[in-house]
């Protein structure tokens, strides 16, 4: 007797089990249905809230980082002392500016450096000019 009613208990266990889950998805459903007919709505999806964060971080990163800078008002005394600028993005700028006007395509580090070199070296003993104008001076160009 022992043996046979094992596989009876088991049974009962499992229709127990069962009726229990029947009867919590049952309240789950009526939940649903209830919060649905109030107005709450349920997350499907994170990919709108990820694209809409996505969206207000690169909005608002961009308006703080347009800096607009007048470099034909730079003078030599603050190319110097990085009062405006980084001097190697100034130097990237201006090189790229003259050698545009010059109708030069070609980009050499090397000679960069060298011009950077040279126009540190002016601005040491002129630092009441524009930096402009120094550039135009060591390269020979005339307004």
């Amino acid at each position: 007797m022992h043996i046979c009613s094992r596989p009876l208990r088991v049974a009962q266990l499992f229709h127990s089990v069962e009726s229990r889950y029947a009867a919590r998805s049952k309240y789950l459903a009526k939940l649903a249905i209830t919060l649905a007919t109030i107005g709450v709505a349920t997350v499907t999806s994170f990919k709108p809230i990820v694209c809409a964060l996505l969206f207000c971080l690169v909005s608002a990163s961009g308006a703080a980082a347009q800096i607009m800078i007048d470099v034909n008002r730079i003078t030599c005394d603050e190319f110097l002392h990085d009062t405006v600028t980084v001097p190697d993005n100034l130097a990237y700028w201006l090189a790229g500016y003259y050698d545009a006007r010059l109708g030069n395509t070609e980009f050499d580090v090397g000679v960069l450096k060298h011009n950077v070199s040279k126009l540190e070296d002016y601005c040491q003993s002129h630092r009441d000019i524009m930096v402009m104008t120094a550039v135009e001076t060591l390269i020979g160009l005339g307004r």
